[in-house]
């Protein structure tokens, strides 16, 4: 009965394409009207961005980063398509809307959304890298390398951005073995990743090259070879390997199919590290960014080989990538949902609670009332309840503005409902605040009567708050 359920490969592509990328689908049959003539297609392109606000201010952005050796600012879509060509316009579209789509799902689970941010740094990364190994090349041909380099991935960061149950079924998979978990993945899709970037490619039409990259990529052509080289770097710069060995079996056929030595090679990987950087910025995905690394030395291979497992899912360093991951928001997003859920999932996750909850004020701000709760795993769970403030835990937190832990409660303390609620077990509550101006409160609650909130525990609950509360009055300032 459950393999019944399961969808084909098929309806995975069409579900991805049509359904949670549609402005991917969208953007690449526009593109494939416009033949791969510049002077016939150019103007036409133009006229046909100028009808998109945030790709034409991108594509602005993206001329001026590229614009070396030309004084004059480019300031308008027409200019900026000239400048850059045909190919180049359409990767730039493509990418943009690439970033974008995969960056709206705002309700991820921390460990998704990290595994995301993760691929999508370097699949970019792949992309420029890809470009710069092939100098030699036209710059159309570069322009394809660079899309196909760019997409090697896509089948993966796609499933990873639209949610659902899928996709929490196999983060809980994600620290097995590469081989391991490409065959978990197989089983729980009915497909392989390869498989399903070959699928979108596809049914994007982005061409064939990326599609040869996926077969077979180290007996082929120089060109497709680097497609493959460049996502393995990018990959090993961003998480090096145990040993400088195990590194150099990438640097080496890389230093090879270019005619150059390891120093050339790296001098020219941090001018392409800038450029990303810069193009980032202007493709406003600026989430990525702090995700670039620099090429690894030897103290990061040490530093690698010494790591063992515990160390890196420890709570503390689990806390401290939620923290960060916040304060990058506020560079990139302005929804106050976001910033919530994110936090209500963080806190249920890494400190192991078995609920945590936001409850917002009522408008005449005598009540509270339930609306997003999360349990223990991340998950999103249905949860229902209204409180009077007046006389209860809650109105000590709103007013006091300080984060409360309550480990036993007596039973003329609170009205009838809290009390029920405070039966379940020990909680911590805490206000939510936008400059020092309660909004709503997130309580966060073990069900285990038999289990305390010790202070180790409430201090990196008060933490998340705190920090919580500090991004939502700085966004609120923009």
């Amino acid at each position: 009965m459950k393999n019944k359920q399961k969808k084909t490969p098929q309806q995975w592509i069409e579900k991805i394409a049509q359904h949670e990328l549609p402005a991917i689908t969208s953007t690449a049959n526009l593109l494939s009207k416009f033949a791969d003539d510049d002077v016939t297609s150019l103007p036409k392109l133009s006229q046909a961005i100028l009808h998109d606000q945030a790709l034409s201010s991108c594509m602005i952005k993206v001329a001026n980063s590229n614009r070396r050796g030309v004084v004059s600012k480019i300031t308008t879509v027409s200019r900026a398509t000239v400048f850059l060509g045909l190919q180049t316009v359409k990767n730039i579209c493509i990418t943009a809307k690439v970033l974008d789509s995969l960056l709206t799902n705002h309700h991820l689970q921390h460990p998704v959304f990290e595994r995301l941010i993760k691929l999508m740094t370097n699949s970019f990364y792949a992309g420029l890298l890809a470009k710069m190994m092939l100098p030699e090349h036209e710059e159309k041909l570069q322009e394809e390398i660079y899309l196909a380099a760019m997409l090697y991935r896509i089948g993966e960061t796609s499933f990873w951005s639209m949610g659902g149950r899928e996709v929490e079924q196999l983060i809980e998979h994600i620290s097995l073995p590469n081989e391991e978990f490409q065959e978990k993945s197989k089983e729980i899709l009915g497909m392989s990743f390869q498989e399903l970037s070959v699928g979108l490619a596809r049914n994007w039409g982005l061409g064939n090259l990326l599609i040869k990259s996926l077969d077979s990529p180290t007996t082929r052509t120089k060109e497709v070879q680097v497609i493959f080289y460049a996502d393995k770097l990018s990959s090993f710069i961003a998480s090096p390997p145990k040993t400088k060995q195990e590194f150099d079996q990438v640097i080496k056929p890389i230093c090879q199919l270019m005619g150059v030595k390891e120093h050339q090679l790296k001098k020219r990987i941090s001018y392409v590290l800038n450029d990303a950087k810069s193009l980032l910025t202007s493709y406003e995905a600026n989430i990525l960014v702090d995700n670039l690394k620099e090429y690894p030395t030897e103290k990061d291979f040490i530093e690698q080989s010494s790591n063992d497992t515990p160390a890196e899912n420890s709570p503390e360093k689990e806390q401290l990538v939620a923290l960060q991951h916040l304060t990058k928001l506020t560079r990139s997003c302005n929804d106050i949902n976001e910033f919530l859920h994110y936090t209500l999932k963080s806190i249920a996750q890494i400190l192991q609670f078995d609920q945590c909850c936001l409850m917002v004020l009522t408008t005449d701000k005598t009540q509270i009332q339930s609306r997003f709760n999360y349990n223990i795993r991340g998950a999103s769970e249905e949860f229902v309840a209204r409180f009077s403030i007046k006389a209860s835990p809650f109105e000590e937190a709103l007013e006091t503005h300080k984060s409360l832990v309550i480990n036993s409660f007596k039973a003329d303390d609170s009205q009838c409902g809290v009390i029920n609620f405070l039966e379940k077990g020990s909680v911590c509550i805490a206000p939510v605040e936008i400059n020092n101006h309660p909004i709503a409160i997130i309580f966060a609650q073990l069900h285990d009567l038999d289990k305390c909130i010790n202070k180790d525990k409430f201090d990196k609950f008060d933490y998340f708050i705190c920090h919580l509360n500090m991004c939502l009055s700085s966004i609120n300032l923009k």
